[in-house]
């Protein structure tokens, strides 16, 4: 093994090892992302039925759709 190849092989560790640390940091933003987008349409959902059993009809199509 010479040293070249040596540092050949901890540079690529490296860069896995970041590649891999930018991976999981995008998947958890994206994740926390797609979260807040169904929680705001959760909410959405629950105003618009709260509206609807005021005007006296219960939208159950929202569920299903969702």
């Amino acid at each position: 093994m010479y040293t070249h190849e040596l540092l050949g092989r901890e540079k690529a560790e490296r860069l896995l090892r970041e590649a891999a640390r930018y991976r999981l940091a995008r998947q958890a933003r994206e994740g926390a992302r797609a979260a807040a987008g169904r929680r705001a349409t959760a909410a959405g959902h629950d105003e618009g039925r709260r509206h609807a059993r005021r005007a006296g009809r219960l939208i159950r199509r929202l569920r299903a759709a969702g």
